[in-house]
């Protein structure tokens, strides 16, 4: 059950973040993040039947990619090899009331430990209302990387609690056998 409801979690974000990434998209709609007992048992929701969180994700992770103002990271892949050089674009989806101006968006690079890899600084951008504002490219080579991990990469903007973070797996790109 945790394991389809961690896929199902990770579905929901893929599908979410595509339409935010597409420009001139009139919204989301999702049918329900429910389970529904109506006509017979369908144990596909986020939520119970009573609406209340099923522990499949916390409120504050699906918030990162479901709310008003979301930060997006668009890379290639999740899966990247210490000869290559992790690159990646960044841009915010914005729905709220009104533009965000000098908006400072920054990123973190962390490793499995916590510990911080590299830092991101954009330079300071006003977030238009109603679409998606193209913020910058980063690139970080990994040949510095020696074990293969997972590193998590956190897209915020400054002063505000919007942030979303992803996950890359790195690898050495040969192995002694």
């Amino acid at each position: 059950v945790r394991a389809s409801g961690a896929l199902s979690a990770i579905c929901y974000r893929e599908d979410i973040e595509a339409a935010l990434r597409t420009p001139a998209m009139a919204g989301i709609q999702l049918l329900d993040i429910q389970d529904f007992p109506g006509q017979g048992t369908a144990l596909v929701g986020m939520l119970n039947v009573f609406m209340e969180s099923k522990g499949v994700i916390e409120p504050e992770a699906w918030r990162q990619f479901c709310c008003e103002t979301v930060p997006l990271l668009r890379m290639q892949k999740y899966t990247w090899t210490t000869a290559e050089t992790f690159t990646g674009r960044v841009q915010i989806a914005h729905f709220g009331a009104a533009d965000i101006p000098d908006a400072q968006v920054t990123g973190t690079v962390t490793d499995t430990r916590g510990g911080c890899v590299a830092r991101i600084a954009f330079p300071a951008a006003t977030i238009k209302q109603g679409g998606l504002t193209e913020i910058g490219e980063y690139s970080l080579p990994l040949t510095d990387i020696v074990v293969p991990q997972k590193l998590t990469i956190t897209i915020a903007i400054e002063g505000t609690d919007y942030r979303n973070s992803y996950p890359v797996w790195i690898y050495p790109a040969k192995v002694d056998t």
